[in-house]
């Protein structure tokens, strides 16, 4: 269902409130839901945690209020969220979870470690993404991603392979692709210096690294504990959005210079496996593994706040090319 956000101003408060609680059906629950989030009203995050707190909303209805409150990503949010996450069905802790590891500090893994000793499945695997994500965020070593130790790289057919085109990105697409992802948060900040743009035929990519990871902040003593290097995010033509649709994570390696640079998707499936060197070149170069990933080689250099790319291939014909889920939904 497609929602006219332009709408909001015909609803006040009170209005989306009695909507969401059954006694006015001017509209649908997650239309009210979407304009009590996206018009920024007083105490939504009450209003999300009533719903996502209530035994009596779908299963579907109160994963939506999980997914809202880690868009507000603020303090009261992950508090919420903590105070619901006993005795939730799986689907919705898994939006639960999701939420968590997008925003939260440290004070969220306690819960989300006793959560982890039942878990099974899909949300083992999201809260031990949720618990790398934190602990990258934080600075703490409690979660190392567990890599493969000897990947299996997607293919990439010699008969196959082109060149993608780089670039860097305009400040309009920067400003374009930051608005999008306000909406998929992952508790850091873009630097818009060193955005860079990759188009593989009809497929567009913005590229963002970390502010705290380009120069001059960091260096290769900030890499003894994992950290969040950046995101690609993904244009939709058909919504005219950019999307999430990789992390990249930085993990500690041996040697100390040499660390362990994979991607991961929103639910934490490894995309990509390589290397980054912390020496002055400041080498790197990632392999897709995944079967759902673009099959992409890329290799390069990452100086300072400048990203130059040696090497960018594809090697699939982009018409079988499988879209992460969250590109696939209907509308």
């Amino acid at each position: 269902m497609t929602i006219t956000l332009q709408a909001a101003s015909d609803f006040d408060l009170e209005t989306l409130r009695a909507v969401i609680s059954g006694a006015d059906s001017s509209l649908v629950v997650g239309q009210a839901l979407a304009l009590l989030l996206s018009h920024s009203y007083p105490n939504a995050d009450k209003v999300f945690e009533e719903v996502l707190g209530s035994s009596e909303r779908s299963n579907a209805v109160r994963s939506i209020a999980a997914a809202n409150l880690g868009v507000l990503a603020r303090p009261s949010a992950e508090a919420a969220l903590l105070r619901q996450i006993d005795g939730q069905p799986e689907e919705v802790l898994m939006e639960i979870v999701k939420s968590l590891g997008r925003f939260a500090g440290d004070q969220a893994l306690p819960a989300l470690r006793k959560l982890q000793e039942y878990a099974k499945g899909r949300l083992a695997r999201q809260i031990d993404f949720a618990l790398c994500l934190i602990s990258a965020r934080c600075g703490l070593k409690d979660k190392l991603v567990k890599l493969p130790a000897h990947p299996r790289w997607a293919p990439l057919p010699e008969d196959c392979r082109a060149l993608a085109r780089v670039r860097p990105a305009s400040q309009a697409d920067f400003d374009a692709c930051i608005q999008s992802l306000a909406d998929e948060p992952i508790g850091v900040a873009f630097d818009e210096a060193s955005a860079i743009r990759i188009d593989i035929e009809h497929i567009e990519w913005m590229v963002l690294l970390n502010c705290d990871i380009v120069a001059p902040r960091f260096t290769a003593a900030s890499c003894t504990v994992p950290r969040i290097v950046g995101a690609i995010a993904e244009w939709d033509a058909t919504d005219e959005l950019f999307y999430l649709l990789h992390v990249i994570l930085v993990s500690p390696s041996k040697p100390e210079s040499f660390f362990k640079l994979h991607t991961h998707d929103e639910d934490g499936g490894i995309a990509h496996i390589g290397h980054w060197s912390g020496h002055t070149c400041g080498d790197f170069e990632l392999k897709a593994v995944s079967d759902t990933a673009l099959p992409i080689h890329f290799s390069g250099r990452f100086r300072g706040n400048k990203l130059t790319f040696d090497t960018l291939e594809y090697g699939r014909e982009l018409t079988q090319r499988k879209l992460p889920k969250r590109l696939q939904r209907t509308t």
